[in-house]
Formats: C-alpha cells, sequence, structure tokens
C-alpha cells in the first residue's frame, strides 16, 4: 500500500516537473491554483505513504479518503460524461487514470479489512 501511494506521488509530481517548463515558457497554460494544487496532493499523498509505511493513525485515515475521493471523482465523471465521453476525457487528460481508478479499488477495500483497521488503530505497546 505504502510502495502504491508513493508511485502514485512520485508519478503525479514527475508529470507536472514535465509540463512545468512548457507552461513557464508560454504563461497562458500556466494555471497557478491547479498547478499548486496538484503539487500540494502528491506531496501528501507521498507524506500518506510515509506514514503507511510507519502505520500510523493519521495516514490510514487518509490514504482511505485518497483513495475514495478518486473513485467518486470518476464515478461522477461516468456519471456526467457516460462511458464514451469518459474514454475521450480521460484520453485528453491522463492515459493512466482509469489504470490507477483500476487499482484504487483493491487498495480501498485493503484499508478497509477489519483485521487490517485494528492492526492501524490498535495501542501502541512500550518495550
Amino acid at each position: 500500500m505504502a510502495a502504491y501511494l508513493g508511485l502514485r506521488g512520485s508519478i503525479m509530481l514527475y508529470d507536472i516537473s514535465v509540463h512545468l517548463p512548457e507552461a513557464w515558457r508560454h504563461p497562458n497554460n500556466l494555471s497557478y491554483p491547479v498547478d499548486y494544487f496538484n503539487v500540494a496532493f502528491a506531496l501528501l499523498i507521498m507524506a500518506s505513504a510515509l506514514g503507511v509505511l510507519k502505520w500510523r493513525k493519521w495516514a490510514h485515515a487518509s490514504a482511505i479518503a485518497f483513495t475514495a475521493l478518486e473513485m467518486i471523482i470518476a464515478i461522477a465523471l461516468l456519471f456526467i460524461l457516460g462511458p464514451f465521453g469518459m474514454a475521450i476525457g480521460v484520453a485528453l487528460s491522463d492515459v493512466r487514470f482509469p489504470l490507477l481508478l483500476l487499482l484504487d479499488l483493491p487498495a480501498f477495500a485493503w484499508l478497509l479489512l477489519p483485521d487490517v483497521r485494528s492492526a492501524y488503530w490498535q495501542p501502541r505497546m512500550a518495550a
């Protein structure tokens, strides 16, 4: 789970860093609020990956929130655009989006498993 979240955050940061020089050359293409939001979101996902790796309670909640948010957005796009419209919209925006959506569902299910949930939320024992 931590590797998946870390990879997602790294891919987001890579995409932003690849497109940023182009946006600097053509300032009309740069949308500051969206770009800063994406950078912040990618850093939060990477921080959540580190927390999941260390079995922190806040990371469990944030990982559930990130995966649920992405699935809700995808389902909303499906209902708004329809299957064909979503395929066109996804093809224009990001080719990896359907793959990330398919990977989010098992990750979300794993985070909600009772054994995983209890492992995150049990009190830590001191040695």
